[in-house]
């Protein structure tokens, strides 16, 4: 009994304290760690989906997203995540009134409300989810679950659910207890296993020491067959430990390895047999090698001469599979050996880095956004400011050291327009408690920027709050910029509506005022005539020459109205019309002409430049009341590719800048903007037709340049017209005539007209001029006429626009008749046929209508004489 008590008690105790240990206190806190680990980890999830949702409100706040198509890209993301080791685990997201968004296995649950819902467990479910979002914002729920509506089998189950405030989300993510269940069972069968070999071993181990000391001298061979048996029994234990275990020598030969080993490293003893071969494999950086060699060789040195447990460490071991596992190794002197274990730590350090990385990225995110951004406690003391908080507001370095936002604010409003905005702004948003602000910040420089105030908030605490500045300096003008852009493009289309209008109704138009005005002065020329009729016949004419006028004006802003360019100096042009627009404007307004220093060439018809000058001239005159100064200048500008983008129908080039300018009346921004438009005018009642400056912008358009306008209440107005430069060319000289009406040299004209008044005034009109007359109403009338009358023709004359075909048509038919005949093509407004874009082509001759007497008969012998 002694022997018993002095061999077995001690072995008996140690079994016992290893028991306790192992079942009452490992045990249960190993259960209680994992089902935290993976709470932990369901927790985590959840907040990275609330952290995707903030990162779409962002996008809302700021405008880019609208609230519905933030919400579906977030479903979308939400739907394709999956997690865990076979990918399986899911999210699912419903609202606070019981109605499920998204949930990728219960598809039948999605967007039905919760009265509908006949799963009795769902709806339970769902009703207890609501109530604790919406009492405590998140936590975990136990549930039973059904994963398929006609499924028998419940599930038990443990959810994390946090409610998402700013769209009234319920965020849930969940696990099934009998996987945590499993897990640990799987521990605890393991732990079982081994407690119960220890036990065992401990047992054999108490019986073997007591009958050793029963027996120690009469049963030596015994002894030795049991110690044999206890060291296969350790063996056993050994190769069947749940962790990788690797014996041996003091020289680090390898002895023995465990099947935990082979099976996680994947290098068995005879791969390791040689001498240094697992230094080899395991560490194949010699660096690393010669590193963690040294740490060995000290940490066993020490102890085995201390007979300690050697402290665990962390080393990288490449594997056999080419994977490189962290371990944390530990040993234990064993006589003459050494027993080392590892703990494959490979997956806890690779959750550690994604965590750090995250931690990081937030950082350099926060530290690499464009805009300014300062997180503050809800004191106002400065948690952490980025770089370009300090250079937007111009904070020097010597105040960086600050971390009270109050001495920031007290050098920003220095800066500001209105610097009690922003103190106020302050002191409201910490009083009220404010949970979002947002307003704009005016510098004195012209600076803009947007803030915008968000609290940090974590379990319903609020921390403090994050203030965000953005510089929308250039946004803000480049939408002032784009929004003058757009009101000059409405009002070119509406000014080119305007412009088909009148060329569509001219052809017909001038016809008519062809033959009122044909008519009136083949009647003024009768000798016989009353003064009363005199009298009429003058006020016809009158009336047909200013409705001719008119509808010039009408073409040349739709830039219908044909022209003859010609390259010309606009400084000597507007010199010869300086006699003409003093008697425009009267004595009282004083005329300025302040010409460039060198040649401004431009090619354009002159007669549309002595429009300019007069219509401007005479506008700003009516804006002057009194005595007051008209300014006329010319100069040289260039657009490039940028500048462009303030004009309208502005290309890069160079241009002469030709400024009429007053210091009249002005007008406002409303008048300013419709000034172009035709038959809008300020003046009185009988003052202007309103056609003045919408002529004047057609002709500027048809000669590819543009008009601005400058212009303020009582300080006057300045209209800058800018025509394209036209480099090289000699300049021509504008012809003028005050000649008597030429007459017929008996020549013979054949003309085709389809308008029967007109064509009778023509034939009137040219008779009486002395020629002989071939007059056709159709081009096949004519091309017969010219058949029969080939050697007589010297000259035709046509309409451009005619049935049968046109003008330009015939012209070659007559042409091929009657080889080497001139030509004159007529035309109430241009076509294409003849000119571009108004501008006539240098071999065309052509007059417009409605024309007069001596204006026909002018141009006619013109061609006949070849002064053309």
């Amino acid at each position: 009994m002694r022997k018993f008590a002095e061999f077995a008690l001690p072995a008996f105790l140690v079994v016992a304290l290893f028991g306790i240990t192992v079942f009452f206190f490992i045990l249960p806190r190993m259960e209680t760690a994992i089902l935290t680990s993976r709470q932990s980890s369901v927790r985590e999830l959840v907040r990275s989906i609330e952290y995707l949702l903030n990162t779409y409100q962002k996008d809302v706040d700021n405008g880019l997203l609208d609230l519905a198509e933030a919400q579906n890209r977030a479903l979308r993301r939400i739907r394709s995540f999956r997690y865990g080791i076979d990918m399986e685990n899911y999210f699912w997201v419903s609202d606070l009134k019981g109605r499920f968004h998204m949930h990728p296995i219960r598809l039948d649950l999605v967007g039905r409300d919760l009265d509908t819902i006949k799963d009795t467990q769902a709806r339970q479910f769902l009703q207890e989810s609501i109530e604790i979002a919406t009492r405590q914002k998140s936590g975990f729920i136990e549930y039973m679950w059904k994963n398929q509506p006609n499924e028998t089998q419940m599930h038990s189950k443990l959810a994390y659910i946090s409610l998402f405030e700013p769209w009234g989300w319920v965020i849930g993510s969940g696990l099934v207890y009998g996987d945590v269940r499993n897990e640990i069972a799987a521990l605890t069968r393991d732990l079982t296993f081994v407690g119960i070999g220890v036990l065992l071993f401990s047992v054999l181990l108490s019986g073997y020491l007591t009958w050793r000391g029963i027996l120690v001298r009469k049963e030596q061979k015994k002894t030795e067959r049991a110690l044999q048996k206890s060291e296969m029994r350790f063996r056993n234990l050994f190769m069947m430990a749940p962790v990788p275990m690797i014996l041996v020598d003091q020289e680090f030969g390898i002895i023995e390895v465990n099947e935990q080993f082979v099976q996680i490293v994947g290098y068995t003893r005879d791969e390791l047999s040689t001498r240094g071969k697992w230094w080899e494999l395991a560490y194949p950086d010699p660096t690393y090698r010669q590193s963690i060699i040294s740490a060995w060789q000290t940490t066993v040195h020490n102890t085995l001469k201390n007979t300690t447990i050697m402290e665990p460490f962390e080393n990288n071991v490449a594997c056999k599979d080419g994977k490189t596992r962290t371990m944390l190794a530990g040993a234990r002197a064993i006589e003459k050996s050494i027993l080392i274990s590892f703990l494959d730590i490979t997956d806890r350090k690779q959750e550690e880095s994604a965590r750090h990385k995250n931690l990081e990225l937030l950082k350099t995110t926060f530290n690499a956004t464009p805009d300014g951004m300062v997180a503050l406690t809800e004191k106002g003391q400065i948690i952490h400011a980025n770089k370009k908080f300090y250079k937007m507001w111009k904070i020097p370095e010597s105040l960086h050291q600050h971390t009270n936002i109050m001495h920031y604010i007290d050098f920003a409003k220095n800066q500001l327009k209105k610097p009690e905005l922003l103190q106020d702004k302050f002191d409201a948003l910490y009083e009220n408690n404010t949970k979002g602000d947002f307003s704009e910040i005016l510098f004195e420089d012209g600076r803009i920027f947007e803030r915008y105030f968000s609290p940090i908030v974590l379990n319903d605490e609020e921390l403090g709050s994050v203030w965000y500045f953005r510089d929308i300096t250039e946004r803000k003008k480049i939408e002032a910029e784009r929004q003058e852009l757009q009101e000059q493009f409405l009002q070119s289309q509406k000014l080119e509506a305007v412009g088909i209008l009148a060329g569509g109704v001219a052809h017909d138009f001038n016809n008519m005022l062809g033959a009122i005005i044909g008519y009136a002065e083949m009647g003024l020329e009768k000798d016989d005539l009353s003064d009363t009729m005199h009298k009429y016949f003058s006020r016809i004419l009158d009336a047909g020459q200013r409705s001719a006028r008119l509808t010039r004006q009408l073409l040349a802003f739709a830039r219908k109205q044909t022209v003859s360019p010609i390259v010309l100096d606009m400084n000597t042009s507007v010199a010869g019309m300086l006699k003409m627009l003093h008697r425009l404007i009267g004595e009282n307004i004083e005329l300025v002409w302040q010409p460039a220093e060198k040649p401004c060439t431009v090619k354009m018809d002159p007669g549309q430049l002595d429009q300019i000058l007069a219509n401007l001239c005479v506008n700003a005159k009516d804006a002057i009341s009194g005595m007051g100064e008209i300014t006329i200048t010319t100069g040289f500008t260039s657009f490039d590719e940028a500048s462009c983008k303030s004009y309208l129908d502005c290309a890069p080039g160079d241009y002469v800048q030709l400024t009429v300018s007053d210091n009249g009346c002005g007008m406002d921004r409303e008048t300013a903007t419709r000034i172009f438009e035709p038959f809008f005018t300020t003046k009185g009642l009988g003052r202007g037709t309103g056609l003045g400056l919408s002529t004047i912008y057609g002709i500027v358009k048809q000669n590819n340049g543009f008009i601005k306008l400058y212009s303020e209440p009582d300080t006057g107005s300045a209209f800058k017209i800018f025509v394209p430069y036209h480099a090289g060319g000699a300049v021509e000289e504008i012809a003028r005539t005050d000649a008597d009406i030429p007459k017929s040299r008996g020549e013979t004209i054949l003309m085709v007209e389809d308008d029967p008044v007109l064509q009778e005034i023509c034939e009137i009109m040219l008779r009486d001029l002395g020629y002989t007359i071939l007059s056709a109403s159709a081009p096949s009338e004519a091309i017969e006429l010219a058949e029969e009358n080939r050697d007589r023709i010297q000259l035709f004359i046509t309409d451009v626009i005619m049935p049968e075909m046109n003008g330009p048509e015939l012209a070659n038919q007559l042409i091929a008749i009657v080889p080497g005949i001139k030509h004159l093509y007529m035309s109430g407004y241009t076509a294409n046929i003849i000119a571009s874009q108004g501008i006539l082509d240098d071999n065309v001759n052509f007059i417009q209508k409605p024309f007069s007497l001596r204006g026909m008969a002018l141009k006619i012998r013109e061609i006949l004489d070849d002064l053309t």
